[in-house]
């Protein structure tokens, strides 16, 4: 509760919202449970509560999708193609629009005209998770120079160039495929890569895409966005089942049952917990 004590058993809580790894049945079980529950007291909640994704899972899923188009389809295969550190370093970028998605919410909490910079910001966040594949494919066509190291570089040589030639009509365009090379050297230093593409063809490139935007969508990546986690669940439990017998045991049969509880969650945020307590209590360990 609000004073981090543990609710008894009798005590109903109620869910605004859910975090579960993907699987969405046990959730809209348990909001149906809960609004028959409040039905006789004629109580409704703010809001419709519900379900977000562990965004650890989903990325998680999105690697995993990676890896079975992969291993399904001989033109993706091999080196410079869809290898485990492609897939990570692109899990990794979908991940990371997602944040800063995530954060020009948090930036924006308190900004009444949410509609309009909403919109342009998951705009943005959609372009930039469309534009991954072709970015690893060596395509910044559709890159923004805020997330693409290739195109700060471009810009960066267009800068010198009209510095030492402000004389020079030149476009930018023509400026930059002047300094092809020595962009292309300079980004290669710079990539996890080390600039080698990932060597795909457009149809190739698609099919890459497809397995994210399937997943990434206008409906859900509101709550993609929210960067939700049920790790701190996970760790309470992997701490209850290793200094109990298990996480599925009705903890509400006896006391003990609910210092074990406490136990373990104490030790979560206190590793010495055990030392602590035997120094309190003036108990020496025998050998």
């Amino acid at each position: 509760d609000e004073k981090n004590v543990l609710r008894q058993s009798a005590e109903d809580v109620l869910e605004a919202d859910m975090v579960t790894d993907g699987e969405t049945h046990e959730a809209s079980k348990i909001f149906k449970a809960q609004a028959e529950l409040l039905k006789p007291y004629n109580v409704t909640l703010p809001r419709e509560p519900r379900q977000l994704p562990d965004i650890g899972h989903f990325i998680k899923t999105v690697s995993n999708g990676l890896y079975t188009l992969g291993n399904n389809n001989n033109a993706l295969k091999g080196v410079s193609l869809l290898e485990p550190s492609r897939i990570r370093a692109i899990s990794s970028d979908v991940s990371k629009h997602l944040r800063t998605y995530n954060n020009e919410i948090v930036n924006h909490k308190h900004d009444e005209k949410e509609g309009s910079w909403k919109d342009e910001a998951r705009h943005r966040c959609l372009k930039a998770i469309g534009s991954i594949v072709p970015h690893h494919a060596g395509n910044h066509v559709t890159c923004s120079p805020k997330y693409c190291e290739y195109l700060r570089i471009q810009r960066k040589k267009v800068c010198a160039y009209r510095t030492l030639h402000p004389e020079d009509i030149c476009t930018d365009k023509e400026i930059i495929d002047k300094c092809m090379e020595e962009s292309t050297t300079e980004y290669a230093g710079k990539d996890r890569f080390g600039g080698k593409l990932l060597s795909v063809n457009k149809e190739g490139q698609k099919l890459i895409s497809k397995v994210i935007t399937s997943r990434v969508t206008v409906k859900n990546i509101d709550s993609l966005a929210k960067i939700m986690s049920s790790n701190r669940c996970k760790n309470y439990f992997s701490a209850l089942v290793k200094y109990s017998h298990g996480k599925r045991l009705n903890l509400a049969q006896s006391n003990s049952w609910s210092v074990i509880c406490v136990f373990a969650a104490a030790l979560l945020s206190n590793k010495n917990l055990v030392t602590k307590i035997m120094n309190d209590l003036g108990i020496q360990e025998s050998m």
